[in-house]
């Protein structure tokens, strides 16, 4: 019987053709102010260019890397791989082209440990790597501890809260305990997977601290709208729509679900209009 120290957190990295920018989300990773202890699990796949490198750089470097390769299998699969490594009570999401503050896991971290939270979120700014500038974003603007119902209705129909995965901290036991992973071969799978995560919470702590930088760049996967695009923010919103009908969640939410509903349909006639 293994009697090694298992770590606090576990931060999970996908990571695809992303040289230009990996070092700088590594050197934010491992340059973490916090007295817990973390691993970084880089998920490679299939990358083609300069990635493998910096990757085997950083894994030499520092013993709380570890790295696995995979075929290109898209960021669902990767993520998927990273939770069934991950070693933590914690688990954490970070795109490769982002990067976050030297607070990132120890203000989630604590929050989580001093109200057992099963998720807490932070706020984020978008970063613009054309301008190399920055904008907050006023999400999350609320702070405190909600149970798990209010914040899924929340989650759901509010603009302060959003479902990306990168800007919070979960227990490990909600993926593991509710068999929940990422839908393969699916785009927008964080509008899909964060409300099923949510639902099975039963604290949801949230903090105004700004922690994580989302970078937005001309060549990412999110900045292209073709058709193919389209129909995959359709699909998601429909199987979101489903599980809002199952969770018995529209009687309750009803007016702003169709506040969310008319955002919905704004967003699909931006998408396609920038086809044109």
């Amino acid at each position: 019987m293994s009697t090694e120290k298992q770590p606090d957190v576990s931060i999970i990295l996908p990571v695809y053709n992303v040289e230009k920018y990996l070092r700088r989300c590594l050197d934010s990773l491992v340059n973490q102010d916090c007295s817990c202890s973390y691993e970084i699990i880089i998920i490679n796949d299939g990358s083609q260019d300069g990635s493998a490198d910096i990757i085997g750089e950083f894994e030499q470097r520092y013993d709380f890397i570890r790295a696995i390769s995979q075929e290109n299998a898209g960021v669902s699969a990767a993520r998927n791989a990273g939770i069934a490594e991950a070693k933590g009570k914690y688990v954490a999401l970070v795109d490769s082209d982002d990067f976050v503050e030297t607070g990132y896991i120890s203000v989630m971290y604590e929050l989580a440990e001093k109200h057992d939270a099963d998720i807490v979120q932070c706020r984020y700014r978008n970063f613009f790597e054309k301008s190399q500038s920055s904008m907050n974003i006023l999400l999350s603007h609320r702070k405190g501890v909600f149970d798990g119902e209010k914040a899924l209705g929340s989650l759901i129909t509010d603009i302060t809260v959003r479902s990306y995965p990168w800007n919070k901290l979960y227990k490990r036991s909600i993926f593991v305990d509710n068999k929940i992973a990422y839908p393969i071969n699916r785009r927008f799978e964080d509008l899909i997977t964060t409300p099923v995560l949510f639902s099975h919470a039963k604290k949801v702590a949230f903090t105004r601290e700004v922690l994580y930088n989302y970078s937005h760049r001309s060549d990412s996967m999110t900045g292209c709208a073709g058709r193919s695009m389209v129909e995959s923010y359709r699909d998601a919103v429909i199987t979101l729509g489903e599980f809002i009908d199952s969770n018995g969640l529209y009687l309750r939410y009803r007016t702003r679900i169709r506040l969310l509903t008319l955002k919905a349909v704004f967003t699909l006639y931006g998408m396609i209009a920038r086809q044109y």
